[in-house]
C-alpha cells in the first residue's frame, strides 16, 4: 500500500469506512490506528469524488458524540455506574465542555455638558 500521503481513491475508501466506524464508536480521530487521521481528512477535503464518504464521517462523528452523551445521561439516571468526575473531564477534553461561560463587557460613555448658550461646560470647574 502507498504511504499515507499517496493513497489512491480505491485505497483510501476502505480506510475512510473503517475510520467512520471508529468515530461512530466514540473514539478520537487521533486514536485511529490504520493511518493518520490528517491523511483521511486531507483526502475528504480535497477530493469532490469523496463527498459521500465525507458525509459518512460527519454522521459518524455525531453518532460518536451521541454515544458519549448517552453515557452521561445513563450516569445521571443511575442506570449505569461510573465515575462522574472522569466523565466530566472526558467531555471537557473531548468536546470543550466548560463549567461556566464568562462574558466580559466594557462600555465607554462620553457625556458633554453645555450651558444654555451651547457652550461646553467642564464638570471639574463647575458647582453643580
Amino acid at each position: 500500500m502507498s504511504s499515507n500521503s499517496e493513497y489512491t481513491i480505491e485505497e483510501i475508501r476502505p480506510l475512510i469506512a473503517k475510520y467512520a466506524e471508529h468515530r461512530a464508536g466514540g473514539f478520537s480521530k487521533e486514536s485511529f490506528p490504520d493511518c493518520d487521521y490528517r491523511t483521511i481528512e486531507s483526502h475528504l477535503n480535497n477530493n469532490p469524488d469523496l463527498q459521500p464518504e465525507k458525509e459518512l464521517v460527519l454522521k459518524a462523528e455525531r453518532e460518536g458524540r451521541m454515544e458519549w452523551e448517552q453515557i452521561g445521561k445513563d450516569l445521571a439516571k443511575g442506570t449505569i455506574q461510573g465515575n462522574a468526575t472522569s466523565y466530566i473531564f472526558n467531555m471537557k477534553n473531548r468536546y470543550g465542555w466548560a463549567d461556566k461561560q464568562t462574558i466580559e463587557q466594557t462600555n465607554t460613555h462620553r457625556i458633554t455638558m453645555t450651558d444654555d448658550d451651547g457652550e461646553q461646560i467642564n464638570p471639574e470647574n463647575t458647582d453643580l
